[in-house]
């Protein structure tokens, strides 16, 4: 049986660079989040012209056409879509991202059973757990007063628009309006919603108490997409939800073995693209994405790093950005196999970062050389390399520092610490080690030669006597000769 798909096409050339990289991101995003709520994107792909991106299709349409269509919505309603919105939103956040263009447009339904599904991810932006966002964007009406503001923003923007959504829904009007841009946007940054009149006074009080915990000016007191599955107004409708999931949950059991193994390959595939995504993100937001050497996915995903070749060649590689250093070291702390590090030429002044680094390489178990030479380091770091130096723990034994600031005495008493390090570790290299079971063999042996009692059962039995053990010397039963000056005497008689 053929399934129909919704498929939107993108003339590339009409798009330009800007655009396309604004789409290519949208479906990088889709791809990631994989939810029953979330329209599911199936396939991209891209011709001279166009670039075709394959999705979910949902009959019902766009959610605001629905409403427009059908009339208002009633409380059970809109309560069953709301809480759909919010296990989207719950999932979308927990992956630190922000849609920030939440709106009816943008949520489809399905035809007949109010599945409703959040699509249009072109605004989107992956932040963590921070408030980190400046940019202008996204629909007035729905846009939060922190938007507007010089302050930054994050997933909150998202739950005001479902507290704007709600109200469409269920007035099929807007709770802010203005005869102009100017008047709307003041409105809107004033919090000025009337819910004591009109149409959505007709409604119940826990309906209004959910509106107006999600339309809260200060972006801290308002309501969270898990905080807002908790209120009672949702809660009392939490069976239809339950029963969505009963729903889904069959529908996966139903499914072939073949099929749900692919599935949560490609979920474990998307799991681990999302993390690449939001370690890239956290190296951009500090101007370090373009080092090549830190966007390495194996550490990025599972926290494991190891180099080609134990010599790991940085000389040079964040002379623009030393700060850059930072996001190297925990590399360095998980590698094994590293045995030098080449930090020349970098620019390094900061003496946090040094002070870093010498804690790392104290702790490193194969780190043997270390070549700083030619940066800027402060006097104080002079110190740490000292301690590190002569560190029994570390080690260290080459420690590169020339053209440096630091003093040559400081430089002398380093290279002296190596120095008698490197000798002390030579020496314990050729030290004959006894171990403990030879030990405890020649101490038998010792006491037994002593005492006869305590003669080995090798020794008792008459058995042959082990490598390890000198042998006794046997007494001979042959007459002896007699002594030489005895027969000289008795040969002059």
């Amino acid at each position: 049986m053929r399934r129909p798909y919704g498929v939107k096409i993108i003339n590339k050339k009409k798009a330009g660079a800007k655009g396309l990289k604004w789409v290519m991101g949208e479906v990088e995003t889709m791809s990631l989040l994989i939810h029953p709520n979330i329209v599911r994107l199936e396939e991209t792909f891209q011709d001279e012209e166009n670039l075709w991106i394959v999705m979910e299709y949902m009959p019902g349409g766009e959610l605001r056409s629905a409403v427009l269509r059908d009339g208002i919505f009633s409380e059970t309603q809109a309560r069953r879509i709301t809480t759909q919105l919010l296990l989207a939103l719950e999932f979308i956040h927990q992956n630190g991202i922000v849609h920030r263009d939440m709106k009816p447009e943008n949520c489809l339904l399905s035809e007949g059973d109010l599945v409703c599904k959040i699509s249009d991810f072109g605004f989107s932006v992956l932040v963590g757990s921070d408030q980190c966002l400046m940019s202008f964007c996204g629909t007035t009406v729905f846009m939060a007063p922190e938007i507007f503001g010089d302050t930054s923003y994050g997933k909150p923007v998202d739950m005001w628009a479902i507290g704007v959504m709600v109200y469409f829904m269920v007035t099929g009007t807007y709770p802010f309006t203005g005869r102009s841009q100017r008047e709307l946007t003041d409105a809107i940054c004033g919090g000025r919603c009337n819910l004591k009149s009109g149409r959505i006074a007709e409604g119940s009080a826990s309906l209004r108490d959910f509106i107006s915990m999600l339309l809260v000016v200060d972006p801290n007191r308002r309501l969270s997409a898990r905080e807002a599955l908790k209120h009672p107004w949702i809660k009392v409708g939490m069976n239809m939800g339950n029963s969505i999931r009963d729903e889904t949950e069959s529908k996966r059991h139903g499914l072939r073995p073949r099929s749900v193994f692919r599935a949560a390959i490609i979920a474990l595939m998307a799991a681990h693209r999302l993390c690449y995504l939001r370690y890239c993100r956290m190296l951009e937001n500090n101007s370090c994405s373009a080092f090549t050497i830190l966007r390495n996915f194996r550490f990025a995903v599972s926290g494991v790093y190891e180099p080609p070749c134990p010599t790991l060649d940085c000389s040079g590689v964040f002379a623009r950005h030393p700060r850059g250093v930072r996001f190297l070291l925990p590399m360095l702390e998980v590698s094994r196999t590293i045995e030098a590090l080449d930090l020349s030429s970098n620019n390094i002044d900061n003496l946090t970062v040094f002070q870093q680094l010498a804690k790392t390489v104290s702790q490193h178990p194969t780190l043997v050389s270390l070549n700083l030479s030619f940066n800027p380091i402060p006097l104080l770091a002079g110190r740490g390399l000292l301690r590190l130096a002569r560190s029994p723990q570390s080690k260290l034994l080459h420690l590169g520092l020339d053209g440096t600031l630091l003093p040559s005495e400081t430089i002398a008493q380093i290279s002296a610490a190596l120095k008698e390090k490197a000798v002390v570790s030579s020496a314990a290299a050729f030290t004959p080690q006894l171990t403990p079971a030879t030990r405890s063999l020649e101490i038998s042996t010792s006491l037994s030669r002593n005492n006869p009692c305590l003669a080995s059962p090798r020794q008792r039995f008459g058995l042959p006597h082990s490598p390890f053990t000198r042998q006794p010397v046997r007494k001979t039963t042959e007459p002896r000769l007699p002594p030489l000056s005895n027969t000289k005497r008795r040969a002059g008689k």
